[in-house]
């Protein structure tokens, strides 16, 4: 399995860093999910939700880590966030608040969620 799923689906060099350009022809082209490119439409990781949301905001973490772990122990891939699909197909692009999902913060949902602890690479780009 490659980590290089959006590379390869564009026909990109694998040294050419991924931009958001190359987010907007995935779903201009409709590019199905693979077993190693799965779109997301939103991230909600946040901690900084108020007490009553609490339930919801563990329940958004849980997905989080879940989403990471399967595509970890399906030979790694990318988690593409901001993308709905439909019928497993990129259908349009969401923009998303990073302000509040901080590399750190994704990192630590994933240490509190998955054991053994997964080092995972994220990247956050807008």
């Amino acid at each position: 399995m490659t980590d290089k799923a959006i590379h390869r689906e564009l026909g990109l060099p694998y040294s050419k860093a991924v931009n958001f350009d190359d987010v907007a022809r995935l779903v201009q082209r409709r590019v199905a999910e693979t077993e190693d490119l799965d779109f997301k439409q939103i991230l909600q990781v946040a901690s900084d939700a108020a007490p009553a949301a609490k339930d919801k905001r563990e329940e958004k973490r849980r997905e989080f880590a879940k989403d990471v772990c399967a595509m970890a122990n399906s030979g790694g891939g990318r988690l593409v966030f901001g993308v709905p699909e439909t019928n497993d197909r990129a259908t349009g692009l969401n923009k998303l608040s990073l302000r509040t999902h901080t590399q750190t913060e994704l990192q630590d949902v994933l240490t509190a969620y998955i054991q053994p602890v997964h080092v995972s690479s994220t990247h956050l780009r807008a």
